[in-house]
């Protein structure tokens, strides 16, 4: 009796909310209607009246007559202007924005510069709604656009205003949470993907469509999955199968069987597997999707093949390709043509065989570019499918060696073939290990001192006389570090550095070492450069620059100062180049009496500079160990005369 209340009572629910939106969007289901009710319209809340306004004006984007859209929209701003509605007026200006960059209306800067008026305008007005709204479509505008990095400072900036709004007055909070976690997934970074995508899970409310749910699980599965976490991934994958089937969502039924089978395959539970894989495959098919399925029977021929099914094996893999048509994506060539091989192999076709080897070679030669991740498990896969050949080539000629010289023959040649493509490839893999060892030794070393290391085995120190050292680090960094997400801090913390990295090597300078938020440079090591300290100087205003225009709010000090130091290798172990002496204790003690945004010199310095930097003399300032000093703040390059 319980039970039946309880369904009454949720069903009751479902038609009342049903019912309360119907009569919300009824006076509104034509733009004559909408305009005669504005009044109604003006007294909704934001979420009810965003809602409407995207209904009404989504089904003019996609009209033959562009004039509609503008009529129409015209049409509010002229009602919103009378009624003195600033906020309705952004409302709509935010809409027309998300049609233009939609549509391709017009060029980029113009697109740009549109966009950040109307955040300026919303975020000046207290409209926290409206700014993270048009903060989320300009980092859509410029995802589409592929500029990444703009894109996902402009989505974490709708994410931060969007997280200071109740998600029951801010309808958009999940789905930016959403977006920023699905972008990350794209760009491969799981772990923040997996914050972000945790993130709009737990704002997902009993309102939320199961649609929505089901993606979010998914996609969640999958980072998990990549990131080898399989039995979370397991979990994430059996809640979106589990709402997929509560929807009756046939598509999604099949997708997240599939990812669930390929987890407990790599986990050991075949069976489970098995059956999960051919749901996927059973389901693609009724729906006719055949990439999906595609894929399901080439992993149930792998399946087979390995349990010695080889002719089943063979069916499956040639259904897969029948179903793409010679449209094979190039990820799945990369599992077809080693499986061709070895049923190839296994029937004695050793010309077919060492032909789909060729391909497999050619197809993971590419897939290997990708990225450094995907690199390393395309190699990996490499080395097995070798290896797998040479066991087969092996087992092959083992059998059939009594029987028929001519196979023995062929299978010596076959042989002789996989051989020298495994000396072929264990060289280039030793080449690029060694191009690798001395990247890695030149980001830890300079190069002269990393010469002298590869051909000596040690390096001695020297001194330098005539050199200048940069101190940095940011204000309130274990605010920070106590407040953000610990990922978080060290993804803004490696973008500022990244940026001040490029700043350095683009004018010679050496980069000493970076110690938690603080970050060391020097000029005039290892070899000396005449140019030490202007150089020096112009950096810090380039990386003060940058801490200008960053959307994080982060703040920087900067101190520098000029003389003499002591620099080589440290240790044996974890090894690093560093620099020592008086002048670098005095650069750090200029760092510590900087303000925030200036760049704060030595005496020793600014007669080094003063004929090319304006600079304001602050003084003499107490300095610790140091007495008195005089100090410079740097303020601009001084025009050539």
């Amino acid at each position: 009796m319980q039970l039946s209340l309880w369904r009454f009572f949720r069903r009751y629910t479902v038609w009342q909310k049903g019912l309360k939106w119907v009569l919300v969007l009824a006076p509104f289901l034509n733009s004559y209607s909408a305009r005669t009710q504005s009044d109604t319209l003006l007294h909704l809340s934001f979420n009810d009246r965003y809602r409407i306004l995207l209904n009404l004006f989504g089904r003019y984007s996609d009209a033959p007559d562009t004039t509609v859209f503008s009529t129409e929209i015209n049409a509010f701003s002229a009602l919103a202007k009378a009624k003195n509605d600033k906020k309705f007026l952004l409302e709509l200006q935010a809409i027309q924005l998300k049609r233009r960059y939609e549509k391709r209306l017009e060029p980029r800067p113009a697109l740009e510069g549109a966009f950040k008026q109307a955040i300026s305008s919303a975020e000046d007005s207290g409209y926290r709604q409206i700014q993270a709204t048009l903060e989320f479509y300009l980092a859509d505008f410029y995802w589409q656009i592929k500029d990444y990095p703009q894109a996902i400072q402009h989505f974490e900036k709708a994410d931060v205003v969007a997280e200071k709004l109740a998600e029951k007055d801010f309808f958009l909070k999940r789905e930016i949470a959403y977006q920023i976690g699905s972008n990350y997934y794209t760009l491969t970074d799981y772990v923040v993907a997996i914050y972000y995508l945790r993130k709009a899970v737990n704002l997902t409310n009993s309102a939320d469509s199961l649609q929505a749910r089901i993606t979010m699980y998914n996609t969640l599965g999958l980072a998990y999955l990549n990131l080898n976490k399989l039995d979370s991934a397991k979990i994430n994958l059996h809640q979106a199968l589990d709402y997929a089937i509560r929807t009756n969502s046939q598509g999604w039924v099949a997708n997240a069987s599939g990812n669930l089978g390929h987890v407990y395959m790599l986990q050991g539970e075949v069976d489970k597997g098995e059956a999960l894989l051919v749901k996927d495959k059973e389901i693609s098919l009724q729906i006719g999707a055949k990439s999906p399925a595609a894929g399901a029977f080439m992993e149930l021929a792998n399946i087979n093949f390995n349990k010695g099914k080889v002719d089943l094996a063979a069916k499956q893999l040639d259904s897969a390709i029948l179903l793409m048509n010679n449209m094979m994506p190039f990820h799945r060539k990369g599992v077809m043509y080693p499986l061709l091989s070895k049923i190839s192999a296994y029937k004695s076709r050793w010309q077919d065989a060492a032909r789909y080897m060729d391909s497999t070679l050619v197809v993971l030669d590419s897939l290997t570019r990708l990225d450094n991740a995907v690199q390393m498990l395309r190699l990996k896969q490499l080395m097995e499918l070798q290896e797998s050949r040479v066991e087969i080539a092996q087992r092959e000629v083992s059998i059939r060696k009594k029987t028929m010289q001519g196979y023995v023959m062929i299978a010596g040649l076959l042989f002789a073939l996989i051989a020298g493509v495994l000396v072929y490839r264990q060289k280039r893999k030793a080449d690029s290990a060694k191009k690798r060892s001395d990247e890695l030794l030149l980001n830890i070393l300079p190069k002269d001192v990393a010469e002298e290391m590869k051909t000596m085995g040690v390096s001695r120190a020297r001194r330098f006389e005539e050199t200048t050292i940069l101190f940095c680090d940011f204000k309130n960094f274990t605010l920070y570090s106590e407040e953000m997400p610990p990922e978080s801090v060290v993804q803004i913390l490696n973008h500022y550095f990244m940026a001040f990295d490029s700043v350095v090597n683009s004018l010679g300078l050496e980069k000493i070492k970076t110690v938690g938020d603080a970050y060391i440079c020097a000029s005039g090591l290892p070899a000396p450069d005449p140019r030490h300290a202007e150089k020096t100087v112009l950096s810090a205003l380039k990386i003060q620059e940058i801490m200008q225009k960053s959307p994080a709010g982060w703040q920087l000090r900067v101190g520098i100062h000029s003389g003499p130091v002591v620099a080589g290798i440290v240790g044996i172990k974890k090894f690093a180049y560093d620099v020592w002496g008086d002048t670098v204790n005095t650069a750090a003690r200029m760092e510590q009496h900087a303000e925030t945004g200036k760049v704060n010199i030595s005496q020793a310095t600014y007669e080094l500079v003063k004929d090319k930097f304006q600079c304001t003399h602050r003084g003499k300032l107490e300095v610790k160990h140091k007495g008195e000093m005089d100090m410079y703040y740097v303020e601009s390059i001084l025009a050539e005369k």
